[in-house]
């Protein structure tokens, strides 16, 4: 808590039930710098590990075990083509993917796990595909 005081960041602890979840799980929601909320449902499953189940609303299975880049985008066709070509162009293997969408033509997200880092450039391509609203990139907790 010091920390996020230090830089700024007011935090607040709120008790409630989270319905069928994991004991060790917490809900955090937060508004990012461009006053864009998030609301992110994560466990801590034991032995150090942790696991995020769920961002706005979309399941997603994120273990910090390897890089992760997790796309937010419109629902339309050959937005997870061009953006799985720019990993492949880019030797970029992928170890998991998962996709999921609110309603069909609405919003999607898109979660890749990867075997290494991306840089700042293929970010930034990602970011310019048609479609493509945000994306998030966790850097492993195990160092990759």
């Amino acid at each position: 808590l010091a920390i996020a005081e230090a830089e700024g960041i007011a935090v607040k602890f709120l008790p409630t039930d989270l319905g069928q979840v994991h004991p060790n799980t917490v809900k955090l929601l937060m508004t990012d710098c461009d006053d864009i909320r998030w609301e992110v449902l994560g466990s801590s499953i034991g032995g150090g590990m942790i696991e995020i189940n769920e961002i706005n609303g979309n399941k997603v299975k994120i273990t910090g075990e390897s890089p992760t880049i997790i796309t937010c985008h419109d629902d339309i066709p050959g937005t997870v083509s061009k953006i799985s070509t720019l990993f492949y162009e880019n030797e970029i293997n992928i170890a998991r993917m998962t996709l999921v969408r609110s309603q069909k033509g609405k919003d999607a997200t898109m979660t890749v796990e990867i075997d290494s880092k991306v840089s700042d450039d293929i970010v930034a391509k990602i970011k310019a595909v048609d479609g493509v609203n945000r994306v998030i990139v966790i850097n492993s907790l195990g160092g990759n």
